[in-house]
């Protein structure tokens, strides 16, 4: 599920059911959700309903599967605001991981590159698992490296 789940989170799941879900909300799979009417605030990602606060996402997957998912349910375009369903797919917490933005503090600007001596070094983690890729004397045969070996290795959650 991701993040932390709390006793009381999971009672509330156990005791809210599609139809008190469907009652309250709406959904159309372009990614409009509204409570009672109204259209929710999708800047925000989590909604109260019932005392709890749910990811919007789980209630978005109860609405159209009519079960909570067991699973993250994952933006293909990191985009938490994009509630639109073609965006939203299940996911486990690796295959999450995969899916990340560049860190913000990577200073040559290529996802799964860094400076090492004179060259760039390419590296890819699976899990715990980290993959060196090879030392190249230019950022981008690094970068074409990572690439290969995201779209191997992650498949459709590789992020480059």
């Amino acid at each position: 599920m991701g993040g932390k789940t709390t006793h009381r989170m999971i009672k509330a799941r156990l005791e809210t059911t599609h139809s008190m879900v469907a009652e309250a909300f709406s959904y159309d799979l372009a990614g409009e959700l509204r409570r009672y009417g109204e259209v929710v605030n999708t800047d925000k990602r989590r909604i109260r309903f019932r005392g709890i606060d749910f990811p919007l996402t789980h209630i978005i997957w109860m609405i159209v599967h009519r079960e909570w998912p067991k699973f993250i349910v994952d933006h293909k375009d990191c985009d938490h605001a994009n509630i639109a369903w073609i965006n939203l797919r299940p996911a486990t917490d690796q295959q999450n991981s995969m899916n990340k933005r560049i860190r913000c503090d990577n200073q040559i600007g290529v996802k799964g590159v860094q400076r090492h001596g004179i060259g760039y070094r390419a590296r890819i983690r699976v899990g715990r698992d980290c993959y060196d890729l090879g030392t190249f004397s230019e950022s981008w045969m690094a970068a074409a490296a990572y690439r290969i070996a995201s779209a191997v290795m992650h498949g459709e959650f590789g992020r480059t």
